[in-house]
């Protein structure tokens, strides 16, 4: 498991909200052992999706910060001596 989920407060955040349910879903079987391993199999599938959600969103971001440093340095080449343009690629 990637330990900077246990970081993460969103991720927190969703874990706690989903641990009654599935707690409720497996309330029916009496192997305490079976119970808890469908419940780290539940955790489990939450983990995977939640941290793909979150790679997916952070490469977008990243792929925005790209496109617009792209747009700005084209800028820059086309009116050099812009400050303007050369503080906005700084910042």
């Amino acid at each position: 498991m990637n330990t900077t989920r246990l970081k993460d407060e969103g991720y927190i955040a969703a874990l706690q909200e989903n641990l009654p349910k599935y707690k409720e879903k497996y309330s029916g079987l009496t192997d305490s052992g079976l119970k808890w391993d469908l419940i780290k199999m539940e955790i489990r599938g939450f983990t995977m999706k939640y941290s793909k959600r979150k790679a997916k969103i952070v490469k977008s971001e990243e792929m925005a910060l790209l496109e617009r440093v792209n747009e700005l340095q084209g800028k820059a080449e086309k009116k050099p001596h812009d400050r303007n343009i050369t503080l906005k690629i700084q910042t």
